[in-house]
C-alpha cells in the first residue's frame, strides 16, 4: 500500500505530536469567551442552554432541553453528545463556558491522528503527516473545532467510520469491524444528515465481497449497529416534536428547496466560503489530489467520499452560506487529498533547474496570499466584538436583577443563556419586535424584557410603549436595558 520510504516511528510521533500541539496552542484561544458571537459563527448558546438544563435537570439524554417557552421546548433534532459531556463536566468544575468548548476540542485533537492513520494507510508516512497538518491548521477546524457545537464530534466519528470500515475490509479484523460500526451508529445520532457516507462504505463493500456482498451477514450486523440506534433516535423525537415549543428536524429541512439547490449565487457563495475555510493552497491541494485516476485498491474510497458530501453541498447549500460551520466536513479530504497530490509528484523533475524557479515563485505566492487569508479568517471569528458585549452584559445582569421565576422576552437565544431565566426570543435579521407580539407574550405570561441595543430591535410604537408606560428596572450604559412588562 505505501509508497513513500517509512519514516522511524519515533520521529512520526514526534512530527505528529507537534502538529497536534501547534492545533491545540491556536485553539485554546479565547478558550472562555462568552456565546454571543453570531449565529454564522456557531450556535453554541443553544448547546450550553442544553449541556445546563441536563447537568440541573437529572442528566435526561434523550429529552435535551432549551429555555425556550412554551414548555417543554425539547431540542428534537441530533442526539447532543456534547452537551451530555460538558454537563458531567459541570457537575466536577461548575458551569463555565470553556468546558463545551474543550469538549469539542477534544474530539478535533483526536480526529487529527485518526486521519493520519487513514491516509498513511494508501500514501506513507510523509504524504499523512502533511495531510494531517493541512486538516489540523485549515482554519475552519481550527475555529469551528472548538466551538461549543456536534461538528467536530461528527467529523471525528466520519474519520473514524472510514479508517476502521477501511480497515476491516482489507485485513478482516473484528475489532476494526466492531469500531467502524460504533463510530458510524455515533455520527448518525450526532449528524443524521451524514447518512450520505453510506455511498463510500458501499463502495468498500462491493469492492470486497463483489457483487456477492448481500450474502455477507458481517455486512448486515454493521447496518444494524450502525443505524438500528439512528432509526430508534427518530422514533423517539417524531414522539417529543409533538410537544410544545420543540424545535425539530423541520426547521431544517424546509429550507431545502429546489430553487436554492440549483440557485448559481448560492453556489458562488458557498464555494468561496469553502476555498476561504480552507485556505487557497488548501483548496488547490483539493482539487489536484481528487484529478487522476485511482491505481491502488480501495483509493477511489476519498472520491465517493468527496461525492456523497457534494451531495450534501448542493442539498445544503443555502443553509451553509449562512451557519458556514456545516462546511466543517470537508476539512478531512482536504488533507486527505492534499496527502494524495503530494504522494503523485516525481521529486527528480525538481532537479530542473527553471522549474525550480518556477515552483518556488509559485509556492511562495500561493503560501503567503493562503497566510494572509488564514490570518484573516481567524481573526474576523476570534474577535469579540462590542454588540456581543453588550449581548452578555445584558443576560449577566438579568440574571442578577430578575426574581428567579420571572419570565423573560430577550433578542436571542444567548441573551436568553445568559438570562438563566425561561423566556422567550423575538428577533429575526431584518425584523423588529412589533407591539401586537409584544403584548401578546405578556398575554402569555412575560414579566420582563431584556434589551441588548436599546430600542434598536424594536419598532417606534414598542419603543413609546416601553420608555412612557413601562418601569426601567435596570440599565448598563445607553444600549442595556431592563423593562417591567408588568405593574405600574
Amino acid at each position: 500500500m505505501r509508497t513513500t520510504k517509512a519514516i522511524p516511528a519515533r520521529r512520526v510521533l514526534v512530527f505528529l505530536g507537534l502538529i497536534v500541539a501547534v492545533q491545540l496552542a491556536i485553539s485554546l484561544h479565547q478558550i472562555n469567551t462568552p456565546f454571543t458571537q453570531p449565529a454564522r459563527y456557531g450556535k453554541s448558546s443553544t448547546r450550553a442552554m442544553i449541556a445546563r438544563n441536563y447537568a440541573e435537570g437529572g442528566f435526561r439524554l434523550f429529552h435535551p432541553q432549551l429555555d425556550l417557552l412554551p414548555e417543554p421546548g425539547y431540542y428534537a433534532s441530533e442526539l447532543q453528545v456534547v452537551s451530555f459531556l460538558a454537563a458531567l463536566v459541570y457537575r466536577v468544575v461548575g458551569i463555565q463556558d470553556w468546558v463545551g468548548r474543550a469538549a469539542s476540542l477534544l474530539f478535533a485533537l483526536a480526529t487529527t491522528p485518526l486521519l493520519f492513520l487513514l491516509i498513511r494507510r494508501f500514501y506513507g508516512d510523509t504524504a499523512a503527516l502533511f495531510g494531517a497538518a493541512i486538516f489540523a491548521l485549515a482554519p475552519l477546524n481550527l475555529y469551528y473545532g472548538r466551538t461549543f457545537q456536534q461538528d467536530a464530534a461528527a467529523v471525528f466519528f466520519m474519520v473514524g467510520t472510514v479508517l476502521f470500515f477501511t480497515r476491516w475490509v482489507q485485513d478482516a479484523r473484528h475489532r476494526d469491524h466492531l469500531l467502524a460500526a460504533a463510530c458510524c451508529g455515533a455520527m448518525l445520532l450526532i449528524k443524521p444528515y451524514l447518512a450520505v457516507l453510506g455511498l463510500p462504505l458501499a463502495y468498500l463493500s462491493i469492492a470486497r465481497f463483489g457483487g456477492r456482498w448481500w450474502r455477507e451477514w458481517r455486512l448486515w450486523a454493521f447496518i444494524a449497529v450502525a443505524v438500528g440506534p439512528a432509526i430508534g433516535w427518530f422514533f423517539h423525537i417524531g414522539q417529543i416534536n409533538s410537544y410544545p415549543g420543540t424545535v425539530g428536524l423541520d426547521s431544517v429541512l424546509e429550507r431545502v428547496t429546489l430553487s436554492r439547490i440549483f440557485n448559481p449565487a448560492i453556489l458562488l457563495q458557498e464555494s468561496k466560503d469553502l476555498a476561504q475555510a480552507v485556505t487557497p493552497i488548501g483548496a488547490l491541494l483539493l482539487i489536484a489530489g481528487f484529478i487522476g485516476r485511482s491505481r491502488r485498491k480501495y483509493e477511489s474510497v476519498f472520491h465517493l467520499w468527496a461525492v456523497s458530501l457534494g451531495i450534501l453541498f448542493f442539498l445544503f447549500n443555502e443553509i451553509q452560506v449562512h451557519h458556514e460551520y456545516y462546511l466543517m466536513v470537508w476539512a478531512p479530504l482536504a488533507g486527505v487529498f492534499a496527502a494524495r497530490a503530494w504522494s503523485r509528484i516525481r521529486w527528480p523533475v525538481w532537479q530542473r533547474k527553471w522549474i525550480r524557479w518556477v515552483a518556488v515563485v509559485a509556492l511562495t505566492a500561493a503560501i503567503a496570499g493562503s497566510a494572509l487569508l488564514w490570518f484573516q479568517f481567524l481573526n474576523r471569528r476570534f474577535r469579540y466584538p462590542s454588540y456581543a458585549e453588550r449581548r452578555h452584559s445584558a443576560g449577566v445582569l438579568a440574571d442578577r436583577r430578575l426574581p428567579q421565576d420571572a419570565l423573560v422576552v430577550t433578542e436571542g437565544i444567548d441573551v436568553l443563556y445568559y438570562c438563566n431565566r425561561k423566556g422567550w426570543r423575538f428577533w429575526v435579521e431584518g425584523t423588529v419586535l412589533e407591539l401586537p407580539r409584544l403584548l401578546s407574550l405578556v398575554k402569555l405570561g412575560a414579566d420582563y424584557i431584556v434589551l441588548s441595543t436599546g430600542f434598536g430591535a424594536v419598532s417606534p410604537e414598542v419603543a413609546a410603549y416601553l420608555s412612557e408606560t413601562r418601569q426601567l428596572v435596570a440599565e448598563d450604559g445607553d444600549a442595556v436595558r431592563i423593562y417591567a412588562l408588568k405593574g405600574g
